[in-house]
C-alpha cells in the first residue's frame, strides 16, 4: 500500500510584475490544499520566475514548505526536473499553480499508483488541455488507459522518473505531458486516468500568463523529434491510433476512423465522439496494452 511509501510534491510557480494577482492567490491555495493532504510528506514549490517572489516564499515559510529559486528564469519542465531531483521519495507528484486536489483525490491516485505495473497516475479534472480528462467531458469517467493526458497535476513513481530522464526539457509547456505518457508505456509501465477523482483546475491561467510557453517552438520540435507519430488530421496532429497511445484495439480502431475519414466534418464529429468514450473503450486494465508491454 502506498501508505508504507514516501510521497514528495513539487509545485511549478512562475510570476512577472505585469501578471494579475489571482496567480500569486491561486498558487497561495494550491499549496494550501496539498497541506491538507496527510499522505504528502514532502512539498517544495520552484519559482522559475527571474527573481525570487518573496510574498509566495513568506507564505511557503510560514507554511513549512521548502521554497526554492535557482537565482534566474526557469522553463515549465526546468522547474519540475530542479524539484524533483531534489526529492528522497518513492513517489514524485507534479503541480501546476492553479490546480486544487482534495486529500481524497491524491489518496485515489496514490491507490492506484500501488500496483506494480502502474508507474504513472493523473486525475480527472474541471478542465484541461485534452477533453478526454475532463469529468465533465466524458461519457462515463472510469479508471482507465487513455491516449493523453496533461501535466496539470501527475503522481509518479521516482525510479521511472529517473529511468525516463525526467520532464523533457525541450518544449516549453507543450507535449512534455505526452511525452511522459510516451516513455513510461514504452518503458513497461501503464498510466492510469483514475476515476472518483474529480480536481479543480483554473483553466489556462498558468498557460495565459504564469509560464514562458511558446507553442510554435513546440510544436516545431516535437515534428522533429518524433515525425513517426505525426498525424495529417486530427486537432493535434498525432497518431493516437498507434501504440504507446492508443492501449485497446477498439480505441485503436476509433482513433483512426476519427482521423482518417475523408469528409473533414465528420472526422471532427469521430475525434470528440472518441474522447468523450474514451474511458470507456480503454478501461483499466487495458488488455492491448499488456500486450505491447510484454505482459501475460
Amino acid at each position: 500500500m502506498y501508505k508504507n511509501k514516501k510521497v514528495g510534491f513539487v509545485v511549478n510557480y512562475f510570476w512577472r510584475d505585469e501578471f494579475p494577482v489571482v496567480i500569486r492567490s491561486s498558487a497561495l491555495l494550491a499549496i494550501q490544499m496539498l497541506k491538507n493532504c496527510d499522505s504528502i510528506d514532502d512539498i517544495l514549490l520552484v519559482d522559475g520566475s527571474i527573481i525570487p517572489d518573496e510574498l509566495i516564499k513568506t507564505a511557503c515559510n510560514d507554511n513549512q514548505i521548502k521554497y526554492l529559486h535557482t537565482g534566474k528564469e526557469l522553463g515549465f519542465a526546468e522547474g519540475f526536473n530542479y524539484g524533483w531531483r531534489l526529492l528522497s521519495v518513492d513517489y514524485v507528484g507534479l503541480m501546476a499553480s492553479d490546480v486544487f486536489p482534495s486529500s481524497e483525490s491524491i489518496d485515489a491516485l496514490l491507490n492506484s499508483l500501488s500496483n506494480d505495473e502502474v508507474g504513472c497516475v493523473v486525475p480527472y479534472l474541471d478542465y484541461c488541455d485534452y477533453p478526454g480528462q475532463v469529468f465533465s467531458f466524458v461519457r462515463k469517467p472510469y479508471t482507465c488507459e487513455p491516449s493523453s493526458i496533461s501535466l496539470n497535476l501527475l503522481i509518479i513513481k521516482q525510479s521511472l522518473l529517473k529511468l525516463i530522464g525526467g520532464i523533457e526539457e525541450n518544449y516549453s509547456g507543450g507535449y512534455n505531458d505526452l511525452i511522459i505518457l510516451m516513455k513510461v508505456r514504452l518503458a513497461g509501465s501503464r498510466v492510469l486516468l483514475v476515476g472518483n477523482t474529480r480536481v479543480p483546475h483554473i483553466g489556462r491561467m498558468t498557460v495565459a500568463y504564469g509560464t514562458n510557453f511558446v507553442k510554435q517552438n513546440d510544436d516545431k520540435q516535437f515534428s522533429i523529434d518524433f515525425p513517426q507519430y505525426r498525424a495529417n488530421h486530427g486537432k493535434w496532429l498525432i497518431r493516437h491510433w498507434q501504440w504507446p497511445f492508443a492501449t485497446t484495439w477498439r480505441a485503436s480502431f476509433f482513433w483512426w476512423l476519427a482521423q482518417n475519414f475523408p469528409s473533414r466534418k465528420l472526422r471532427n464529429c469521430l475525434e470528440l465522439l472518441t474522447i468523450m468514450m474514451e474511458p470507456e473503450l480503454t478501461k483499466s486494465p487495458a488488455r492491448y496494452g499488456q500486450k505491447r508491454m510484454g505482459q501475460k
